[in-house]
């Protein structure tokens, strides 16, 4: 959620880059290419930005895989200038970059949620569909019945780390909010549920990967790490829960990519000590949290931070990395 701490740090990142730093290692974090009006989170890149980032980063940053970036760390041999590309959540959209890391023989990892790649739909971005083009004037959610409050030109329009500027995006805050506590199975119910009432068919503009292109592209450029089965909240599981989610997705990943995953990656960045312990023990090399922090020597290796990329031109890049 966007919340009084996500704002403090956003604005703690932006007070940083004003001031010169030099370059620590870092983690970074993707999620789509593209372009999106209503991006809240800020988890889209424009692809002629990405492609000025990444060329950017090939001539000033030494950019690992990740596996082999966490291995430096763990030897306390990183690189001030070492960087790892990562990509959560499995986007179709990333497609898009592979040409251009092959371009500059780099490498990322992308993380799947591997029963929702399955599916074919992330229930994240259906919401904002289903709340903006709602025709009533209720729903049920629940058992809890919400007004719909009336349709605003500005509803389809929320720029990154902003809060809700009207009534349907309080709506689809306060919905978030209800489904991301959920457990799986009370949320494909919940889902299920909204689609019912719903008299618009989500037009969603950005797919999961197809198993199919999943298996398409090459691992010299790309690496396929697990984001869970479902991609829940995992403090929010029972241990056996989060052991289903860890040390499952890992074998059902093998058997869609055909290799292993060393790295896994916590949904939404939701972490908690018997995750981070399950994680070890399901034979990942390393994890990844959020934190919009550098790697240090003494970073967990099994929640390495990582830092979030927004929509910037290579100067909001080099500002946050440093120089």
């Amino acid at each position: 959620m966007i919340d009084a701490r996500a704002r403090l740090k956003t604005a703690m990142r932006r007070a940083a880059r004003l001031a010169p730093r030099k370059p620590r290692p870092a983690i970074l974090m993707y999620h789509r290419i593209g372009r999106e009006a209503f991006d809240p989170w800020g988890l889209v890149v424009e692809l002629p930005r990405f492609a000025r980032q990444i060329e950017w980063l090939a001539k000033n940053r030494i950019v690992l895989p990740l596996s082999e970036f966490a291995r430096h760390q763990q030897e306390r041999k990183l690189p001030p200038e070492a960087v790892a590309l990562t990509f959560d959540d499995g986007y179709a959209s990333v497609l898009n970059a592979v040409p251009l890391i092959e371009k500059h023989g780099l490498h990322a990892t992308v993380f799947l949620p591997i029963k929702l790649i399955e599916r074919g739909g992330f229930w994240w971005d259906e919401l904002p569909e289903l709340v903006v083009g709602w025709r009533g004037d209720t729903l049920l959610l629940d058992g809890e019945r919400r007004a719909v409050p009336r349709a605003d030109e500005r509803d389809r329009r929320w720029p990154p780390d902003t809060r809700p500027r009207t009534p349907r995006q309080k709506l689809f805050q306060s919905l978030w909010s209800n489904l991301h506590a959920m457990r799986p199975s009370a949320l494909d119910a919940a889902m299920t549920q909204l689609r019912s009432q719903a008299a618009n068919e989500p037009e969603v503009t950005d797919s999961p990967l197809t198993p199919e292109q999943v298996r398409s592209v090459k691992p010299s450029t790309i690496d396929f790490g697990s984001h869970g089965l479902s991609h829940p909240s995992l403090p929010r599981l029972s241990a056996d829960e989060k052991q289903r989610e860890i040390a499952e997705s890992r074998v059902q990943c093998e058997a869609l990519t055909g290799s292993a995953p060393a790295a896994f990656a916590y949904p939404f960045g939701d972490v908690d000590e018997v995750s981070v312990r399950l994680v070890e023990q399901a034979g990942y090399t390393c994890a990844c949290a959020t934190g919009d922090t550098f790697v240090r020597n003494r970073s967990p290796r099994f929640a390495l931070p990582r830092l979030r990329v927004g929509n910037w031109e290579v100067g909001g890049l080099r500002d946050m990395l440093g120089t």
